[in-house]
């Protein structure tokens, strides 16, 4: 499952300095905030913001079966605070089980994600 957005430190106006992806209450993935978005530095009329972006792939070894939350945090740009930025549920389809095959469904807006189901085959 790819996750993707953008995370800005609201205290400086400058990209945060990391993300981290937590499936349940397990840290999985730490990622640069590095990414091209001239749509957020467009948004808030400042250009340093363009290097807000963020993506990660969560392999599909960190879900099993069932329904589970996943969070984003982002990392201040000095380090010393963390904010959730979006919470997705997710829930993953056995495929073996179900006739569900192929479907793969990611919806979201620049800041959050929607209310919506996840499936994982």
């Amino acid at each position: 499952m790819e996750i993707s957005g953008w995370a800005v430190d609201p205290n400086n106006q400058v990209p945060a300095r990391a993300v981290f992806i937590v499936v349940g209450s397990n840290i999985i993935s730490q990622v640069e905030v590095s990414g091209d978005r001239p749509d957020v530095a467009q948004y808030y009329g400042d250009p340093k913001l363009r290097t807000s972006g963020w993506a990660v792939n969560i392999p599909r070894r960190f879900f099993n079966p069932g329904k589970f939350l996943v969070s984003a945090y982002a990392l201040s740009s000095d380090g010393t605070t963390l904010n959730k930025i979006s919470e997705i549920p997710v829930n993953v389809v056995d495929s073996s089980r179900e006739r569900l095959k192929g479907i793969y469904h990611v919806s979201k807006s620049y800041t959050t994600f929607t209310d919506a189901d996840y499936y994982i085959l």
